[in-house]
């Protein structure tokens, strides 16, 4: 399976662009997937750069080591979630700038969603279009979504429902996904799909195109299941530890709850005085990492959408760290 068949890496012009690795850095992909962004990172890097590639799942490391091969820089593969990146940072001898000269990373990447292989590999249950387990997990371990929806009680299920995915009627849909687990009749993808259509109207979204009615549950699962939001905290709150001087963070996120907390964490990063404005002098302390390198978050061109109508919701912020 060549990388495009297995993930057409979105925004891969822009990133490049914004977080611009250059001869002799450090960079690291904290979601390595098929390989594709770190394959032209790496690119860029040259034979004295060094490369460095993350992913929980055993999949995309077997397909990333394919698709690096060949570089000229030196190319370091690791398999753990991006939230202990630190810890796998650590496990290649790498220390954090404060620790030790010459620590951390020029260049950080995270692509926040799920890749192509993982939603057309019927066996992952991450898709309502295929019929297959009700899974939804990226690394394999760990409870599955069927176990989630059975462990959980009506209140967190429906909690989990109205915060992942926004989903109305939330304690509704909930009791109905508790009872039919419990009945035996939600252990597939399509089970869960036809019981949404049957419980929730198709929604719109602009120009009259209809958002299955399983699209937002799914999410919601996936999301808890993988316990993206609190991944995504981790990283974002140690991330500016491991930076050097001039180093870039770019995050892509697919959906409002990912982006909007790494637009607040960017804008916290910035950092801004509190002080009251007749003080003569700052007395609270404040810290400025960086600044964001846009106000608004780079989204896929035209041209991207018609090759890859899949990067539609990506959006990229990008933080360039003093």
């Amino acid at each position: 399976m060549s990388d495009l068949e297995y993930h057409v890496p979105v925004l891969r012009d822009a990133v490049l662009g914004a977080l611009r690795p250059a001869p002799g850095e450090r960079a690291i992909d904290l979601t390595l997937g098929g390989g594709g962004h770190a394959r032209a990172m790496g690119e860029r890097l040259g034979p004295q750069g060094t490369l460095i590639g993350l992913d929980q799942d055993p999949d995309a490391i077997e397909q990333a080591a394919r698709t690096l091969a060949g570089l000229e820089c030196k190319v370091l593969v690791v398999r753990c979630n991006f939230a202990q990146f630190d810890g796998g940072l650590r496990s290649l001898g790498i220390a954090s700038p404060a620790e030790e000269p010459g620590g951390g990373v020029d260049v950080m990447l995270a692509d926040l969603g799920v890749s192509s292989h993982q939603l057309d590999t019927s066996s992952r249950g991450f898709s309502f279009s295929q019929d297959g387990p009700l899974d939804m997990r990226m690394s394999k371990e760990g409870p599955d979504a069927l176990a989630l929806i059975l462990d959980t009680t009506p209140h967190e299920l429906a909690r989990i429902l109205r915060e992942g995915g926004e989903v109305p009627n939330a304690m509704r849909i909930a009791l109905a996904l508790k009872t039919e687990a419990a009945a035996g009749r939600l252990q597939r993808t399509s089970q869960l799909a036809a019981l949404c259509e049957r419980l929730m109207p198709p929604r719109h979204k602009g120009k009259g195109k209809k958002i299955h009615p399983a699209t937002t549950v799914f999410q919601a699962l996936r999301i808890a299941v993988n316990q993206e939001l609190e991944v995504l905290d981790t990283l974002l709150e140690r991330a500016k530890q491991w930076m050097r001087p001039g180093g870039r963070l770019g995050i892509i996120s697919f959906h409002s709850l990912e982006d909007r907390r790494v637009k607040q964490a960017f804008k916290k990063m910035e950092g801004y005085c509190i002080c009251p404005p007749k003080l003569p002098i700052c007395c609270c302390g404040w810290t400025s990492f960086g600044e964001s390198a846009s106000k608004r978050p780079i989204v896929a061109s035209d041209k991207e959408l018609e090759e890859n109508p899949r990067a539609r919701s990506a959006k990229l912020r990008v933080f360039r760290f003093l």
